[in-house]
């Protein structure tokens, strides 16, 4: 006969080892540290504690003072550790010991409390009910623990008496560590919570997610995902009714790329300066000297070259490297100019550029006649004025806009705070060129404002004349560009295309910053491909003060495409949590009731702007 487990953990907490962390005193004997992982799911399956490793020890737990202790190499230390102390209990005397009442800001009602709790803190370790309380259960090295909520009436959280009625499991990856492209079998199974055994069919609305991959699997529980691009994805199943299953990891390389353990083959790149994608210049201002450098990676350097396209009209040309001209060709065609072998490279354009849009591709090739990473810029040599009149005059007559602007440096720093700042046209001093205008509501004019505020200093490139489409930040607060990495500006999560200073706006379309825009400056660490920008989107913008607010986590890339990100810390005043599965958080309001910044941080990533939440 089954015994449904749930039944028999309300009928005798202790016994069945459900919300019971202690037995009766004298404490209980010590065993063997081990190295575990702990997780906690609240309702609806949502996660309140990621799974986190912790390393037991033998110092006992006093959970409330009372002398009662608990091993510290139990589950219930385990839990304790992990938690950090976020937990509430209950000492129930010495025949019954400690019972879970709290964990990471969810309560329920003690046992035998009237009215009754809707839910109680189920406790499960390696994917089954433990058959013992949480701190009479000592653990061995890598095993699972699992704390609950688990519905034994309906209410709030509790669409009926039962939920969870399913607890996933899942199979780890095979295989475990693959190439870009192929497949990874993940099984997935269930156990029913009411009577720990498994289940011959899934429960409906199973779903595995890795990334931004979702699938679903086939009768046998059967899921195949295959990875586009490399990385260490996280893999869960969950379903409605159901516990998350405890998350795997796949490792995903191409080739020998530095990820699971292969060996980096950093490859050669090249970097062109002082042309940026977008950038429109008038005629006569284009540069004539185009130059840049090339990063030599594990493979070294044999040479760089350059392909020049201009087109106008239906009419090609390309760059002859025996002239130093253009030359008309086929559109689609051209041909490659080698320019040395040095990493810093240059080229000496024989005559200014004609009217025309401009292609320019700079290809490094390594010591073994390899082709390294390329860089493609976009530009426009247009006549003048730079801006369609109708437009100038319509920017001229604009009203000075006042954006939200940050500034964050190197290692995510944050140089300037958020804060709104206005952006009238002004004139501005450029070595080599004297005092030289500056449009109204430019990117340029952010740094600007906070210079003069004296919130921050910035450098900009020497220029021989006052274009503004030429004007190039050179360092932040004594940050300078260099190599690669150099600062960089995004507009509402977009990274600009057209200089900080350009009066066409920060992406050439004539239009410039307009008020209530978020403009962010930022140390790029790569200028091929920046770090993404975080970006948190709380659920709700009021909250009450104690209460649970849902926030999800975005990473950002340079075209303002954005997904979920795993394991970043989201802060509420003083409080903080970290973020799971489709970038989801929950963090707990703090006590007293007022207006606080929320706001997210990961390694290697850029912080984020924060955004307002009010406790009530």
């Amino acid at each position: 006969m089954k015994i449904d487990l749930r039944r028999a953990a309300k009928a005798a907490a202790v016994a069945a080892g459900t919300c019971a962390l202690a037995s009766a005193s004298p404490a209980a004997a010590a065993g063997t540290p081990a190295t575990v992982k702990v997780r906690v799911v609240g309702f609806n399956g949502t996660t309140l504690l990621p799974e986190t490793q912790v390393t037991t020890t033998t110092t006992p737990i006093d959970a409330d003072g009372h002398g009662d202790l608990c091993s510290g190499t139990s589950a219930g230390g385990a839990l304790y550790d992990a938690t950090k102390g976020n937990w509430v209990v209950k000492y129930d005397g010495a025949s019954l010991g400690y019972e879970i009442d709290g964990i990471e800001g969810l309560n329920f009602q003690p046992f035998g409390s009237s009215p009754r709790s809707d839910a109680y803190w189920s406790f499960w370790l390696n994917n089954t009910f433990a058959s013992n309380g949480a701190c009479g259960q000592e653990l061995n090295p890598g095993d699972h623990v699992v704390f609950f909520a688990q519905c034994q009436a309906t209410g709030s959280g509790c669409p009926s008496a039962t939920v969870p009625d399913h607890f996933l499991t899942e199979a780890p990856p095979v295989p475990g560590t693959v190439q870009v492209g192929t497949p990874v079998s993940v099984t997935v199974g269930s156990v029913s919570t009411a009577t720990g055994s498994h289940e011959a069919a899934l429960p409906s609305g199973v779903t595995v997610t890795a990334g931004s991959q979702r699938a679903s699997p086939d009768a046998q529980g059967l899921v195949k995902l295959t990875f586009p691009t490399p990385g260490t994805y996280t893999v869960q199943a969950s379903a409605p009714d159901a516990v998350p299953s405890d998350p795997q990891i796949v490792c995903v390389h191409n080739g020998d790329d530095g990820h699971c353990g292969t060996p980096a083959l950093t490859p050669t790149t090249a970097r062109v300066a002082g042309l940026r994608n977008g950038s429109v210049f008038a005629l006569g201002h284009a540069p004539r000297l185009l130059h840049g450098t090339a990063v030599v990676g594990t493979l070294g350097l044999r040479q760089v070259e350059l392909r020049l396209a201009r087109r106008s009209g239906r009419r090609c040309q390309f760059l002859s490297g025996r002239t130093g001209r253009l030359r008309n060709a086929r559109c689609g065609h051209g041909w490659l100019v080698r320019i040395g072998s040095a990493p810093r490279w240059s080229y000496l354009l024989a005559q200014q550029l004609a009217v025309g849009s401009y292609r320019l591709d700079v290809v490094p090739f390594e010591s073994l006649g390899e082709q390294g990473r390329a860089v493609t810029v976009y530009f426009r040599v247009a006549a003048a004025p730079v801006l369609p009149v109708k437009k100038a005059r319509a920017a001229s007559s604009a009203a000075a806009p006042t954006v939200t602007a940050m500034v964050v440096g190197k290692g995510g720093k944050v140089l300037l705070a958020s804060r709104p700042l206005r952006l009238p046209a002004t004139r501005i001093a450029v070595p080599g060129a004297g005092l030289c205008a500056l449009a109204a509501g430019t990117p340029l004019r952010v740094l600007e404002t906070a210079r003069r505020a004296g919130r921050l200093r910035y450098q900009l490139r020497r220029e021989s004349s006052c274009d503004p489409s030429q004007l190039f930040v050179t360092a932040i607060d004594g940050q300078r560009n260099g190599g690669v990495a150099g600062w960089v500006y995004k507009v509402d999560g977009r990274a600009g295309t057209a200089g900080a200073a350009d009066p066409a706006g920060p992406f050439g379309t004539g239009r410039r910053l307009r008020a209530g825009q978020r403009v962010l400056w930022f140390y790029c660490v790569d200028a091929v491909r920046c770090q993404a920008t975080l970006a948190v989107r709380p659920d709700a913008r009021a909250v009450t003060a104690g209460g649970q607010l849902g926030v999800t986590v975005l990473a950002v890339d340079d075209h303002g495409h954005s997904t979920p990100v795993v394991g970043a810390t989201v802060t509420l005043g003083a409080q903080t949590a970290t973020s799971a599965a489709g970038g989801r958080a929950i963090v707990t309001a703090p006590p007293v009731p007022r207006a606080y910044a929320l706001s997210a941080r990961d390694a290697g990533l850029v912080p984020s702007f924060p955004e307002a939440v009010t406790v009530q």
